[in-house]
């Protein structure tokens, strides 16, 4: 049987610069509207950081993942200030703004404005709650990257929601949103599914991006956005005789 042959040092960093390429991409498509491009900001974040058996991510292939500190961007929990004994019944979005406008309900990624940026070694960013409903369900921020990435497109698209998921489908599918509004004299509305959960996964695009910027400024400085029609040439390279 033949071995499996290791990729190089190079081949490795060419495959995070464009991984970043693709996650400042989607990333720049869902603030134009493009939410549908949420699951590619998922799989991007997977590739970039998940660890899972034979799954190894891009920042453990170059040895850089355990000695990074991830940015959160979390906003303390609104559970926090209330009284003894008292319960919260509306949704806790902690990474995006919930907004009822004239127009509409609206779910909007926190981005920048945050007042202080949290540094996290990787295990707390990735198992820090960032949805959470009435203290039935606490949806981590690697929860929200599996799911969007395994069951909605990211990486392929389910037929069928796994057990797995079952505690907390209501909040990720958008079940309990913040009621619903009349527009005019038109039919109740409420946001479109998945809604929160999209905008939640474009805040740790976000995230991810300024963590990567700062922990490994020397790949980031790589990467080119300007397209590139006609054949993709590269100078000639020096073999050993």
């Amino acid at each position: 049987m033949t071995a499996f042959e290791p990729k190089t040092r190079d081949e490795l960093e060419h495959n995070f610069v464009e991984a970043f390429e693709r996650l400042m991409r989607a990333n720049a498509a869902y603030d134009q509207g493009h939410w549908g491009d949420a699951p590619n900001i998922a799989k991007e974040a997977f590739n970039f950081v998940h660890d899972y058996g034979r799954l190894i991510s891009l920042l453990t292939h170059l040895d850089m993942k355990a000695q990074m500190q991830f940015l959160s961007t979390a906003k303390a929990r609104e559970t926090e200030g209330l009284p003894p004994g008292s319960v919260l019944v509306s949704p806790e979005y902690r990474l995006i703004n919930a907004s009822i406008e004239f127009a509409g309900m609206g779910y909007e990624p926190l981005l920048g404005r945050v007042p202080s940026l949290k540094p996290l070694p990787f295990d707390q960013w990735y198992e820090e709650t960032v949805l959470a409903w009435y203290g039935r369900e606490d949806i981590s921020r690697g929860k929200i990257i599996e799911f969007i990435r395994h069951v909605e497109g990211g990486g392929h698209v389910a037929g069928r929601f796994e057990p797995r998921w079952a505690k907390e489908m209501g909040l990720i599918r958008g079940d309990w949103v913040n009621g619903c509004m009349r527009l005019g004299n038109g039919p109740a509305v409420e946001p479109e599914p998945y809604a929160p959960a999209y905008a939640t996964m474009r805040q740790i695009g976000w995230e991810l991006e300024e963590t990567l910027r700062r922990g490994c400024p020397s790949l980031i400085s790589r990467a080119n956005f300007a397209p590139a029609p006609g054949p993709r040439m590269r100078p000639t390279r020096q073999f050993l005789p």
